[in-house]
C-alpha cells in the first residue's frame, strides 16, 4: 500500500511539474494574456501594451507601460486613461484544468489613478466587499478569478459626492486579497493619505495595516496609524 501511494504521488507531483513548466512557456503565456485582454475587452475594459516580459520557469507575466481605457459597455467609466508603468500578473496553472484563469496576483506599479466622480466605482467596491467572494470576470471565453489585486505606490485622487467620500495619497500601496472562503484581507501602506466621508475628515501621515474579515469577525494583523491627533499601534 505505502509503495502503491508512494507511486501516485510521485505521479502527481511529476504531473504538476510538467503542467508548470508548460504553462510557464512563452506561447501558452501569451494565449493566455489574450483570453485575459479578451475578457476584459467584453467587459468594456481596453488594454494598450507597449511591450511583454515572460518569465521562464515560472506563470508570470510582466506588461510593460500599460494603459487603460473603458468603452460604453464598462460597469465603471474612467474619464481619463489610467497609465501604469508596469503590471505583474502571476497566474495558477491548476485553474487551467478547470477552463478558469485564477490569477494569483495582480499587481499595478506607480498608476496614477484619478476618479473624480467616483460614485459607481464607490458602489462597485461596497458590493465586491459583502460579497465575500473572490473577483470574478465573466467574458465570452473562459472566466477570470482575481485571487489578489492591488497597486504599488500610486498617486491616488478618487473623490464619489453620494456618498460624499474621497481618497487622495501621494504614494498608495493597497492589496485586496480572497485568502480563504468568506475571508478577505486588506493590505494598506501610505506616508500620506487624506481621507473624508461625510463629516469626517482624517490626514494620515504613516499607515501600515493588514487586516483580515469575515461575516463574524475582524482580526487586524497589524496596525500602524499615525496622524492628527491619532496615533495607534497594534502589533
Amino acid at each position: 500500500m505505502k509503495k502503491i501511494l508512494l507511486v501516485l504521488g510521485s505521479s502527481f507531483l511529476l504531473s504538476l511539474g510538467a503542467l508548470h513548466l508548460i504553462v510557464s512557456s512563452g506561447p501558452i503565456q501569451r494565449r493566455i494574456l489574450d483570453k485575459i485582454k479578451n475578457a476584459l475587452l467584453s467587459q468594456g475594459i481596453e488594454i494598450t501594451i507597449e511591450s511583454v516580459d515572460f518569465s521562464l520557469f515560472t506563470p508570470r507575466i510582466y506588461l510593460n507601460r500599460v494603459t487603460i481605457q473603458t468603452n460604453d459597455k464598462a460597469a465603471v467609466q474612467l474619464e481619463n486613461p489610467l497609465e501604469i508603468d508596469k503590471v505583474k500578473v502571476q497566474f495558477q496553472p491548476l485553474g487551467l484544468i478547470n477552463r478558469e484563469i485564477v490569477l494569483d496576483e495582480v499587481a499595478l506599479f506607480h498608476p496614477k489613478i484619478q476618479i473624480p466622480r467616483a460614485d459607481q466605482l464607490y458602489q462597485k467596491v461596497v458590493a465586491q466587499l459583502e460579497k465575500k467572494k473572490p473577483i470574478e470576470v465573466q467574458g465570452k471565453g473562459w472566466p477570470l478569478v482575481f485571487r489578489r489585486v492591488g497597486v504599488i505606490d500610486s498617486h491616488f485622487d478618487v473623490r464619489a459626492e453620494n456618498p460624499s467620500f474621497s481618497l487622495v495619497s501621494r504614494s498608495l500601496t493597497v492589496f485586496f486579497s480572497q485568502t480563504a472562503q468568506g475571508q478577505q484581507t486588506i493590505e494598506a501602506k501610505s506616508n500620506h493619505l487624506e481621507v473624508e466621508r461625510g463629516k469626517l475628515s482624517l490626514v494620515i501621515s504613516d499607515l501600515d495595516g493588514d487586516v483580515d474579515f469575515t461575516e463574524q469577525s475582524v482580526r487586524v494583523n497589524r496596525l500602524k496609524l499615525e496622524g492628527e491627533g491619532i496615533k495607534i499601534e497594534w502589533k
